[in-house]
């Protein structure tokens, strides 16, 4: 499929010529957008991508049409060079035409094969590339075939990466009662999972995604997210995993065709979700020059873009363009063109209209002209919009709202200023303070200025705290496209007035569910680059329009191979796996540093420090402190292991083994607990083990006693223990007959007689 493209403005400070780029549609963060804000003469103009944009190539790092419809290879379009080999089990899978959207082929899976044989599936190898998503979208095609609910033993893999039945990265696979579930395992081994409401359709193609977007996994279906679960942010990690479709080394063969399975390294929006399973079509409304003054006679071009940005080629699609808030100041040049489809001006309805299909990744451009009157019959202001037609189309409101579906001239002149006011390096957890200015340079007043701050770098990584103040005008916060819009009037320049300030904060999300750990933000203004440009090194880089400041960040993850119940005797491995999962390399002074108070495992075992060690740093152990130092880069991972053998029988404290982090992970408690009742308990932090205290010399059920009781000498109970303890209960009966009937005799316990 060919690579899909926007065509950007990067729009330079005042007093500089405003010039057009072409740019590949890179990932958007979230439905990242560029909002630019400009007003005049009491009009409002919005220039910026969709609230959501639609991008189904950025981050896509998998992608298999299965349409070689013969042989034992799939290829891999995507770039990455990850191609399939069908592994059969007879003839299953095999090749059967058409695909979903009438392509050359699809693969047939049979249902057969024995669980876990990965005999009857294309592996995709164990590639690093699809290795540890902990964000992700794996989407495909399916048609179940008549009862596929329980073929093949009940629960089969759709695609999935995993190395065994107990460890696995994600899949996608159909219950045993024909519910698709969307499933994932973090790196602390901890596995999210859920079914899809609605048993699946047969004998139809039906479109299926999973999405990790770094705090929830989303299962849509046919476009639309039918389930979601929070998971931390992170994947379980298998380097020698390989990923299938079909039948893998967990579950078994589906009883399905499946068509066109893609692997993104990143999850896709819900408009881009709803573009692969039903296409859509994007427009973008553009006009040059770019001025902040006109002139009698200029001549102003007009550019309208209809992209197929989905996945599904595009019929009977159409937009109309009206130009009465034009042709009052410009007469029309009588130069309507389109590349693709037919396209026709009104002069009596002063419209322009366009109608027709799009190939997947196809794009047409409709251009016209109008130059400026001499002198000047209307209002001074050039203000149209479109509004468009077709499946998943942005540009539907009549009149025109979206940003990308307008145009105006002249420009105001805007200066704006972004700053991070503190704290200037943020940690995991904190609360950071945000400010920006903008200020009116123009020699005019602006009566409706529109400025926005977009967040949607900063959001992945925090939570906006709602807060936003300004001195004036009127504060709003999408949710959705996740951006801060300030509208209001700004004074001429030099005058009281001519500038505004807004500030607000966010608050910084835990250590363990961060997502690049780096708060991108940038001002959506007349004068910042559009797209916001954040690598300082490039030409177009505008430091007062962005911030970007990294976090810091490491967490510690505490797991014990012991389970309840264990024997004395028994050995108790442990495991603290470090990570730094911020932006900031952590070494010299502000190097990682733990603690794992040994105190409440010592009384029922025996620590062999000789067992202990760790990757990387500084293992050191002061009875009852284990203690751990050392540098980790961004992204960095040290391991500490040690064990610890459960003493015997009759030597025994508390019969439990408790032990919890202390002194220093950002995602533990600052006062270490092994409570599980307590309300700042980890259970990431600590581990909780009971021993099991059943002698079983005497018979299940019997409890020896812990240290403190009997000698714990191991020699068979013969009985005289009983005999004993039986001979002592009785004498404590008869000596409290005694004294109640004593107590009696002179009057009871009260005044009663």
């Amino acid at each position: 499929m060919k690579k899909e493209a926007v065509r950007c403005v990067t729009l330079l400070k005042s007093r500089r010529m405003f010039t057009a780029r072409n740019l590949r549609l890179s990932r958007p963060i979230a439905g990242v957008g560029v909002l630019l804000a400009v007003a005049c003469a009491g009009w409002v103009f919005f220039m910026s991508s969709p609230s959501a944009k639609a991008d189904v190539v950025s981050g896509l790092i998998g992608h298999w049409m299965l349409d070689e419809n013969s042989g034992t290879t799939t290829a891999d379009s995507s770039g990455s060079g990850i191609n399939g080999t069908l592994v059969q089990t007879g003839a299953s899978p095999a090749w059967t035409s058409p695909g979903h959207d009438g392509s050359t082929s699809s693969l047939h899976f049979d249902g057969a094969g024995a669980q876990g044989a990965a005999a009857n599936s294309v592996n995709l190898g164990n590639s690093a590339t699809l290795d540890g998503l902990a964000q992700h979208t794996v989407s495909m095609w399916v048609k179940f075939d008549p009862g596929y609910v329980g073929a093949g033993g009940a629960w089969a893999n759709l695609v999935g990466r995993n190395s065994s039945a107990a460890q696995w990265e994600y899949m996608v696979y159909v219950n045993n009662t024909g519910h698709v579930r969307a499933h994932i395992m973090q790196s602390n081994n901890v596995v999210k999972y859920f079914d899809s409401p609605a048993v699946m359709p047969t004998g139809q193609w039906i479109h299926i995604a999973q999405v990790a977007d770094g705090s929830q996994l989303r299962l849509y279906i046919n476009g639309t997210q039918v389930a979601s679960v929070a998971y931390d942010g992170t994947a379980k990690s298998l380097p020698a995993a390989n990923d299938y479709i079909g039948q893998d080394k967990r579950e078994r063969t589906p009883l399905a065709t499946i068509d066109d399975v893609r692997i993104y390294s990143r999850g896709l929006n819900a408009r881009e979700i709803g573009c692969l399973a039903n296409g859509c079509v994007t427009y973008k409304k553009d006009v040059n020059p770019k001025v902040t003054t006109i002139t009698p006679g200029q001549t102003f071009t007009y550019t309208i873009t209809a992209q197929n940005t989905g996945a599904r080629p595009l019929t009977g699609l159409s937009f109309t363009d009206s130009l009465s808030d034009v042709a009052d100041d410009a007469t029309y040049q009588n130069d309507i063109a389109a590349s693709l489809g037919t396209a026709t001006y009104n002069t009596g309805t002063n419209k322009a209209q366009w109608s027709g299909n799009l190939a997947v990744g196809q794009t047409a451009s409709i251009t016209y002209s109008f130059t400026m009157n001499t002198p000047d019959t209307g209002n001074g202001v050039l203000k149209n919009g479109v509004v468009g037609t077709g499946v998943g189309a942005n540009c539907t409101e009549n009149p025109a709202v979206d940003p990308n579906c307008l145009a105006i001239s002249p420009l105001p002149v805007l200066s704006s200023q972004k700053t991070l006011v503190s704290p200037a390096s943020p940690k995991a957890g904190d609360t950071v303070q945000y400010q920006f200015v903008i200020t009116n340079t123009g020699a005019s007043g602006v009566s409706a200025a529109n400025v926005a701050d977009d967040l949607n770098g900063v959001l992945d990584d925090a939570t906006y705290n709602n807060d936003a103040v300004a001195t004036s005008g009127a504060l709003s916060y999408n949710p959705t496209t996740r951006r801060l819009a300030w509208n209001g009037g700004l004074a001429a320049a030099g005058n009281a007035g001519d500038s505004v300030t807004v500030t607000y904060s966010v608050k910084i999300n835990a250590a363990t569910n961060l997502g690049d750990a780096t708060l991108n933000n940038a001002i959506i203004s007349s004068d910042c680059p559009n797209p916001a440009i954040f690598d300082s090194s490039n030409p177009g880089y505008e430091a007062n329009c962005v911030t970007s400041t990294p976090v810091t960040a490491w967490s510690a993850i505490k797991t014990t191979t012991a389970t309840n119940g264990i024997k004395p005797g028994a050995t108790a491995n442990y495991t603290i796996t470090v990570t730094n999962t911020g932006a900031v390399n952590l070494t010299g002074g502000n190097a990682p540093a733990l603690d794992d108070n040994l105190a409440d495992v010592l009384d029922d075992a025996i620590f062999d420090n000789s067992t202990s060690q760790a990757t990387s740093g500084t293992l050191t152990y002061t009875n009852p402190m284990l203690h751990w130092t050392g540098n980790l880069n961004s992204g960095q991972t040290a391991t500490i292991t040690y064990s610890a053998a459960v003493k015997p029988l009759g030597s025994l404290g508390n019969a439990n083994l408790a032990n919890a982090i202390g002194a220093g992970p950002m995602n533990c408690p600052v006062t270490p607990t092994t409570n599980s009742g307590d309300p700042s308990f980890s259970a990431n932090c600590a581990t909780l083990t009971s021993i099991d205290t059943t002698d079983p010399s005497v018979g299940s059920g019997t409890s020896a006693p812990t240290a403190g009781g009997s000698s714990g000498s191991g020699l068979a109970n013969t009985g005289e223990d009983a005999w004993a303890y039986g001979s002592l209960a009785a004498a404590l009966m008869l000596i409290g007959c005694g004294v109640a009937f004593y107590r009696k005799k002179i009057g009871g316990y009260g005044s009663h007689a």
